[in-house]
């Protein structure tokens, strides 16, 4: 069969034309802490890459560059930044001394834990949410967490995102009491929670976390790249 000029420009941009990239995931949390007449407020912004993430707490931001193998953090109040061998900080992270005692604590509380489902139901933000509570109790501490979580969330890298909000939870054990609730549906995810803890000498305090923002786009140019003019924290220089 005989080719037109048509069809040969057609052929030759279905095979130069290349297919987009990947979007990248943007979460947004909002956190909130208080403790007797003091409250932090503030919000975490994420980008998740697919070898690579950005974290912005506050004054500090977190690049992970799994391709570099680097986890560099930025102190926005002097310019300064540190860098570190990824492989090495999840070693350093294996060998720190888990046991409270060698942490300088005597009481560690061991909670018995109850969860259950509290019938409620609401939106937040574009999810459709399930209300549970997962109360824990110990000698001399108790613990009441508030949760609401999306059945049916269609987005992606969900283990990444529910990871990312199980990290707020104080303790071990909540994290597992809660792992278990998600577990029991393929697409759920943890939109936010309420946790109230009474420690057994120290006032009460309220931790709220909210997953306010989850969606795909593209990163803004050059957000996972160490920025020019930093100086590296113990040294001199300008960043890279």
């Amino acid at each position: 069969m005989k080719r037109t000029p048509c069809m040969l420009v057609l052929l030759m941009i279905s095979v130069w034309v290349p297919t987009a990239a990947a979007a990248d995931l943007h979460a947004v949390i909002d956190y909130r802490w208080t403790y007797m007449d003091s409250e932090r407020v503030y919000q975490v912004d994420y980008w998740f890459g697919v070898d690579r993430e950005y974290v912005k707490r506050r004054e500090t931001t977190t690049l992970v560059r799994r391709d570099l193998d680097l986890v560099w953090r930025i102190d926005g109040r002097d310019g300064s930044y540190t860098e570190e061998k990824l492989t090495k900080k999840k070693e350093r992270q294996r060998q720190e001394p888990n046991d409270i005692h060698t942490r300088g604590f005597d009481y560690v509380p061991r909670f018995d834990w109850i969860v259950e489902e509290t019938g409620q139901e609401k939106m937040i933000g574009e999810f459709k949410c399930r209300g549970f509570t997962i109360d824990g109790d110990a000698d001399f501490s108790e613990v009441t967490v508030e949760l609401w979580v999306a059945m049916e969330a269609e987005v992606p890298q969900l283990e990444r995102l529910n990871e990312t909000m199980l990290g707020f939870l104080k303790d071990s054990g909540e994290q597992e009491e809660v792992t278990a609730i998600l577990l029991r549906w393929e697409s759920s995810l943890l939109i936010g929670f309420t946790e109230v803890w009474k420690p057994p000498i120290a006032p009460t305090s309220r931790r709220d976390v909210t997953l306010v923002t989850v969606e795909t786009k593209t990163a803004p140019a050059g957000l996972y790249d160490l920025p020019e003019g930093l100086c590296k924290a113990g040294g001199t220089g300008g960043g890279r």
